[in-house]
């Protein structure tokens, strides 16, 4: 039996199996520090939506933290990660300061987030190749 060519070219360009994302998106880690059974979010996409509505990808359903049924918004874009508030009831607050409705602002490790009532912290962002290898 001969040697079998894989990578002829009469059978066209190489297509990969496997979809892999166009561009990578660091890991974001968010801990709350009031919340009822230590919620944590770890957000690796483009748009994380966070509020008291089932339709959100970070729920906190507990009404005495006073979070709108979709409250916030993380997203990244160009690089970093930037929060906005969704015009929600009881405002979005980046280290105690109060963000205007629908301005995108970034954050960064060791940020704090309060969502109504509810804190969070920025614990870290994991970017590509960190950790043990």
């Amino acid at each position: 039996m001969g040697f079998m060519n894989l990578f002829s070219k009469e059978e066209g360009p190489y297509v990969p199996v496997v979809d892999l994302p166009s561009t990578y998106i660091p890991t974001l880690y968010i801990s709350g520090m009031n919340t009822p059974a230590c919620i944590q979010f770890l957000i690796n996409k483009e748009h994380f939506t966070i509020g008291a509505g089932a339709e959100c990808d970070g729920i906190v359903d507990t009404p005495s933290l006073g979070l709108s049924r979709q409250h916030a918004v993380i997203d990244y874009a160009d690089g970093s990660y930037r929060l906005s508030d969704c015009r929600s009831t009881n405002g979005t607050y980046l280290n105690g300061k109060w963000l205007l409705p629908e301005s995108p602002t970034p954050i960064k490790a060791g940020d704090q987030i309060r969502f109504g009532m509810a804190v969070f912290s920025v614990d870290e962002i994991v970017q590509e190749g960190s950790g043990d290898e």
